[in-house]
């Protein structure tokens, strides 16, 4: 039996499960078409150097429903997305592995939260701020 726990945080490393809907229609008028589950492993994640929004690129294991997604295939999604769609994480057999890997992705966010926090100082001041 697999142990499944709810998705505190995202980890490369991770395998997780989740389900989305598909949308359609045009820009104006968006309509859910159907939706699909997916499991996934979390190959890398990164963090804009923009807006700093975390990314993932995932490895596809499984996938149903409609317009399934091809097992094998890499995809990207935002982590926002997959927290908003109650993701699931399958547990690691060492668990202090994974505990390593988050502090090291949470390095580089607060890396990338800094360097955002510079960029914005360096543009206010060029405007004549301060």
């Amino acid at each position: 039996m697999s142990d499944w726990l709810a998705c505190g945080d995202i980890a490369p490393g991770d395998t997780l499960s989740w389900t989305e809907h598909v949308w359609g229609g045009s820009r104006t008028c968006p309509r859910v078409l159907g939706d699909r589950s997916i499991i996934a492993l979390v190959l890398r994640d990164s963090y804009g150097a923009d807006c700093g929004q975390h990314t993932l690129t995932l490895r596809v294991l499984a996938s149903g429903g409609y317009e399934y997604i091809s097992t094998g295939l890499q995809i990207r999604r935002k982590a926002r997305t997959l927290y908003g769609a109650n993701a699931e994480r399958l547990l690691w057999s060492d668990e202090t592995a994974r505990t390593a890997a988050l502090a090291e992705k949470h390095g580089r966010g607060d890396a990338a939260r800094a360097r955002r926090v510079q960029l914005r100082e360096a543009e206010f001041m060029g405007r004549g701020g301060g």
